[in-house]
């Protein structure tokens, strides 16, 4: 700071000071030279016959000391005109930063803001000194999130709004809806089933925490952050941290990637061979680690948990939820209802529910030969039942019977029939709001003749090229041969 007079000017010094020059208007910009520091006041040369004066407090940094000085070159603002002339260096700088801005606007070029705290709606941003608002719904890409781990951070908005008197609306949310629609363009080639990643986490929700893995982000399900399952992701990761995942679907388009939260390689072994040794309609105790409404997790092993479905758990009434019957840390009878090592998934049932179901549901594929009994006869043609909760049609059209034929007769029920699968259509859908999976198996006879056919021509030039059959024995003979027997 200079050693120029110190002491304070009066108010006849300043009116004189002021009035000896040009008349000035309140918000002009003009550029000045400090000729004088006073105790409280800075004089300032701006071009005019006489000086402004500025509050020597604008110049105070954060300890309160002056950082100006004779002779130094600055950029002002004149607030007002009387009784004498008063710059300030503050408001030059806000208006140097509020046209920095509108061009920002007018461009649509984002800019740097500070959350500094929540209002009605939405949060307060200081951006280059400038407030503005954002309403909440902006602040991210989805709703709902936690003003903690956003205040006082800084961020990249976009001026959505802009009122020279009221003030600027921001968007971080077009900000990140503009970077997702670039990575989502290079998410196809980036990421790739199997994947592992680093990543670090940057929201932590009720039902998975998402994890940014470079410009990208990504989400591990609740369900899929590892053994022991956990009722919330915040018992395993927290905002912030590093962590290690596994793609496990990449949707190129909705930009979206799904994750596994990796875990020790020992575990998931041991996770893997247990799940392996066991077998469907095996009978297990477990305890009830945790409940969702849609089912209990049912500990079984150390590190390895299985699903108890809702509707699996009792065949007494129905019930909404598992809490109804069940306690957490209970004790309970289970037994395998499948088991998918890959996926990790093991599915439950009690043992009355599973004496209620009976057997797993039967399998069949296109082309095979099965035999079934006859269940039902209508008009169009005759359901067969294949095996445990399993049924397939044999339609008219693909009968041996003669048209018109009484089918009643020819079909009595629990007959077995010898019939090839033609397709198999499965339909999926939901009804009083359950979900449900429906297969449609087409039967025929007249392919499975088809198929004795060319089974018995397999079989004539197996037996012609080891000899065994005459040359003068044409195939038309033995398929003749064959009708007599």
């Amino acid at each position: 700071m200079s050693d120029a007079t110190t002491l304070e000017p009066t108010m006849d010094e300043l009116m004189q000071t002021s009035y000896a020059g040009r008349t000035t208007k309140v918000g002009d910009l003009v550029k000045g030279t400090v000729v004088k520091i006073a105790e409280r006041a800075v004089f300032i040369d701006y071009g005019a016959k006489s000086e402004g004066v500025a509050d020597l407090g604008e110049f105070n940094d954060a300890s309160g000391v002056p950082q100006v000085k004779v002779g130094d070159t600055l950029d002002v603002v004149v607030t007002t005109t009387k009784p004498y002339v008063k710059l300030s260096v503050n408001e030059a700088k806000a208006s140097q930063a509020r046209e920095t801005l509108r061009e920002a606007f007018r461009f649509q070029k984002p800019v740097e803001g500070l959350v500094i705290g929540q209002n009605k709606g939405g949060f307060e941003v200081r951006v280059s000194g400038v407030r503005a608002f954002c309403p909440a719904s902006q602040i991210g890409e989805r709703q709902g999130t936690n003003p903690a781990e956003i205040i006082n951070q800084t961020f990249e908005f976009r001026i959505t709004e802009w009122d020279d008197g009221k003030g600027m609306v921001v968007s971080r949310r077009a900000v990140l809806d503009e970077a997702r629609k670039a990575a989502r363009e290079e998410l196809g080639g980036r990421f790739n089933v199997g994947d592992v990643l680093q990543g670090r986490v940057t929201q932590v929700r009720d039902f998975g925490a998402f994890v940014d893995l470079g410009g990208v982000e990504g989400m591990i399900h609740v369900t899929e952050m590892g053994a022991p399952r956990v009722k919330s992701p915040g018992e395993r990761v927290a905002v912030g941290d590093a962590v290690e995942v596994i793609v496990l679907r990449v949707e190129s388009d909705k930009g979206r990637v799904a994750l596994r939260l990796r875990q020790d390689e020992a575990v998931v072994a041991q996770s893997n061979a247990f799940a392996t040794s066991l077998s469907v309609g095996q009978r297990l105790t477990g305890t009830v680690a945790r409940m969702q409404s849609f089912g209990a997790f049912i500990t079984l092993a150390p590190g390895t948990d299985g699903l108890l479905h809702v509707g699996a758990i009792t065949t007494e009434r129905r019930i909404d939820s598992p809490s109804q019957v069940l306690k957490e840390g209970q004790s309970i009878e289970v037994v395998v209802e499948s088991v998918d090592v890959g996926k990790g998934r093991i599915s439950l049932c009690t043992p009355e529910v599973f004496e209620r179901r009976g057997a797993p549901a039967a399998t069949v594929e296109v082309g095979q030969v099965v035999k079934g009994r006859v269940q039902k006869v209508e008009r169009f043609g005759v359901f067969l039942e294949l095996g445990a909760r399993l049924t397939g049609l044999l339609p008219t059209s693909e009968m041996e019977a003669e048209r018109g034929a009484n089918l009643v007769d020819l079909f009595p029920i629990g007959k077995e029939v010898e019939v090839q699968v033609l397709s198999i259509d499965t339909e999926t859908g939901s009804k009083d709001g359950k979900a449900f999976t429906r297969k449609r198996i087409r039967l025929s006879q007249k392919a499975l003749k088809g198929e004795s056919e060319a089974a018995d021509y397999r079989e004539y030039k197996a037996r012609e090229q080891s000899g065994g059959v005459k040359q003068s024995v044409t195939f038309g003979d033995l398929f003749a041969a064959k009708f007599k027997r």
